[in-house]
């Protein structure tokens, strides 16, 4: 997964792989013999010819693991040799040059394996081809209805896939702001409210990539307890999902209570500081509330240390503290489950995404992070 920053909103607007740097496809019908739309499967081809493949193969650059390097030579002679194996080990070599995972991939790889895959008979390819459309994989332009077509060949055999692909394509085409004009309002309302029935659905169905992104619209609607259950139920195939919900818990664990009003010297000095700081039966002293929360500091007390940081966090013109952020500080609870202080915003957590809305079809140990293969 790759990290993602910026305003959790815009992560929720801003589709899950707009970032980075695409490879693209234009995705030509003739290459399956199609013209206006998808022509159904043909039997599968009896062989490939190996020496073509053997001439357009990709080749591992200085491999760093002989073993995988062997696995991936296997595959490519497997699917060299056509039939049932042959097409499986195309789709496999596919789904690894689509999510980056093979060294020195070039432009068309993936569309080039996934297309041998279709003709074979793999109809799961229909994914990475509708993918290769709307992503541009291979260098060329996005082709919208290149997309439709493969989507529509996407529903029979994996409906919520299908439906997350159509939402991003949906949002790769919604236009840039522009001035209003006689009903854009109400097509664009309805145009939102298509979008999100279409994740929701995708969501609902089981797919990783939508439930990423649902975990990334209930955060922005300040949903963090709802978040976090998007991303743990998609965890188990998806590592960006797993390691969004570990983070997103690990901010929403509530601090540990203190034992007792007087359960050490650290928590005596912390709640003189927050006496002084908010002026509770004695006169507000903010320099004397400073003071008391080193002390504390000083003897391990955590929410005195994070209450420290957040005063020396914006100082005032010259280094000297601001009273206007000391004052809006001391109606703050720094032990409250959310939002903590301590922690970034939602907004901006570094979240993840998968690479590509596919990686979940890869087996488990191609899944993991970084990738075994360079």
């Amino acid at each position: 997964p790759r990290p993602l920053a910026g305003e959790a909103a815009m992560a929720a607007r801003c589709p899950t792989h707009r970032r980075g740097p695409a490879l693209a496809v234009l995705l030509a019908a003739a290459a399956l013999g199609a013209s206006a739309r998808v022509q159904p499967l043909p039997p599968p081809a009896p062989g490939v010819d190996p020496a073509q493949i053997e001439r357009t193969a990709p080749r591992l650059a200085g491999p760093d693991d002989p073993a995988l390097a062997a696995e991936l030579q296997h595959l490519r002679t497997l699917a060299a040799g056509g039939g049932t194996a042959g097409r499986q080990a195309a789709w496999r070599l596919a789904l690894l040059h689509l999510n980056g995972i093979v060294p020195g991939t070039r432009p068309g790889e993936a569309r080039r394996w996934m297309t041998q895959a279709y003709t074979q008979g793999e109809t799961m390819a229909a994914a990475g081809l509708a993918w290769c459309a709307i992503e541009a994989c291979d260098g060329g332009a996005a082709d919208p209805a290149a997309a439709r077509r493969w989507l529509a060949a996407l529903r029979a055999v994996d409906t919520p896939r299908a439906q997350y692909l159509e939402w991003l394509l949906g949002e790769r085409l919604a236009p840039p702001s522009a001035a209003p004009h006689a009903g854009s309002d109400a097509a664009a309302r309805r145009q939102e409210a298509r979008q999100q029935a279409l994740l929701a659905r995708a969501a609902r169905g089981g797919n990783a990539a939508a439930r990423i992104e649902q975990g990334f619209a209930q955060l922005a609607e300040d949903r963090p307890e709802d978040a976090a259950r998007s991303f743990e139920s998609a965890a188990a195939r998806s590592p960006a999902a797993a390691a969004n919900a570990q983070l997103l818990r690990q901010r929403l664990a509530p601090l540990p209570a203190p034992r007792s009003r007087a359960a050490s010297a650290g928590e005596q000095w912390l709640a003189m500081a927050q006496r002084f700081h908010r002026g509770e039966g004695v006169p507000a002293n903010f320099a004397e509330a400073i003071r008391l929360y080193q002390l504390a500091a000083q003897a391990g007390n955590v929410q005195a240390q994070r209450m420290l940081a957040l005063i020396t966090s914006r100082p005032a013109p010259g280094g000297q503290i601001d009273v206007a952020w000391m004052r809006e500080l001391a109606a703050l609870d720094i032990a409250s489950a959310w939002p903590r202080p301590d922690v970034a915003a939602p907004a901006a957590l570094p979240l993840q995404r998968d690479r590509t809305p596919l990686f979940d079809l890869l087996p488990p140990r191609w899944r993991q992070e970084p990738p075994l293969l360079r």
